[in-house]
């Protein structure tokens, strides 16, 4: 039996690179469910229904150097203000 969406949602735009992280994310986790189907716009991208899901922000780390955040960049690539390419 097909899972049914919640009646009504709200759009909330994202960036493209949050919304394919979620996407992903969800896809991994096994939750395609979560995938408004019939909504999709000319790229394939539709509305991603998150009901009881919840986002929070992923850890950081600190560079023991300058002390900024060190980001991901790519996978397995971090940078942060002192050192352009850590990892």
């Amino acid at each position: 039996m097909p899972m049914t969406h919640t009646h009504t949602y709200v759009e909330l735009e994202i960036s493209l690179a949050a919304y394919k992280e979620i996407r992903a994310k969800l896809w991994a986790a096994e939750y395609g469910h979560c995938f408004v189907v019939g909504d999709e716009d000319e790229h394939g991208t539709g509305p991603i229904d998150m009901s009881g899901i919840a986002v929070i922000p992923a850890p950081y780390t600190r560079c023991s150097q300058c002390g900024s955040v060190i980001h991901e960049v790519s996978p397995g690539r971090y940078e942060c203000k002192c050192e352009p390419a850590h990892g």
